[in-house]
């Protein structure tokens, strides 16, 4: 039997060289909340300093990979727990595979369950490999409630520029588009989705340990170097942080987290 171990609403999941990370908070769709944070935070340390530890697949439980940042969670804290919470931030600054990529130098695999939305999608696509169920859905969904984030590297880079700021206008991918559009490697039936997220770790659990890391660094210099040009990277930073004071963010927050229609002020 595999060994398990939780982390808050994160479960860790060994079998020999191939651990199986999941978020499982299956009632909030496994968006992310501070609890989650600090599961992920725990899990992915567990993963870089375990050297038995080769590979890690990333996925969720229920019908959601991960549904995003849990915007009730943020409407409904109080300022000193904003406060409190964003101090601990700093501290808890990674957030599974999309944040770690660059420090973990083994191979990840996202086994996308369900939706993928918002910083699921970067969560997701920060993994090595992108491994999804027919039933997924990924979806930038930033801009309903009045935000951008990611969808600018999206748009000018990732991807062809059209299908870019598509994706970045909120549309809704399925998993079968995704893969069209080159931007996963493999969409299998649902009940497929585990094992074969697990054969390719298998696979790569066959192969050199010091060629794979050789791999994986040179790989993700590759896409980094690539991906986000310094002069865009800043200006679109600037962007990002001016709208996280606006008005019009805070009352987007809290319509999606009502399930109403946001009242916009262009403030």
């Amino acid at each position: 039997m595999p060994e398990i171990k939780k982390f808050d609403t994160v479960e860790y999941e060994q079998h020999g060289p191939i651990v199986v990370i999941r978020m499982n908070n299956p009632a909030r769709r496994n968006s992310m909340n501070f609890t989650m944070r600090r599961g992920m935070n725990a899990a992915f340390a567990q993963f870089e300093t375990d050297e038995s530890a080769r590979v890690a697949i990333l996925t969720g439980v229920g019908n959601s990979f991960c549904s995003g940042i849990d915007t009730k969670d943020m409407v409904n804290q109080s300022p000193e727990e904003r406060r409190k919470n964003t101090e601990e931030r700093k501290e808890l600054n990674r957030i599974g595979a999309y944040e770690l990529r660059d420090r973990i130098l083994k191979p990840t695999i996202a086994a996308v369950n369900g939706w993928a939305v918002g910083h699921g999608w970067f969560m997701a696509h920060g993994c090595d490999l992108v491994f999804a169920a027919e039933s997924a859905i990924f979806w930038q969904n930033e801009p309903v409630y009045g935000f951008q984030g990611g969808g600018r590297a999206i748009a000018t880079q990732m991807i062809p520029f059209h299908l870019g700021v598509e994706i970045a206008l909120a549309a809704k991918i399925p998993a079968k588009r995704a893969y069209e559009m080159g931007l996963i490697n493999r969409v299998v039936p649902d009940d497929q989705l585990m094992p074969e997220a697990m054969a390719m770790a298998e696979h790569i659990c066959s192969l050199a340990p010091l060629a794979v890391e050789i791999i994986i660094r040179s790989c993700r210099s590759a896409r980094l170097s690539s991906a986000i040009p310094s002069v865009i990277e800043l200006s679109n930073w600037q962007e990002y942080n001016w709208l996280g004071s606006t008005e019009d963010v805070k009352e987007g927050f809290k319509a999606y987290a009502e399930k109403r229609k946001p009242q916009w002020k262009g403030r």
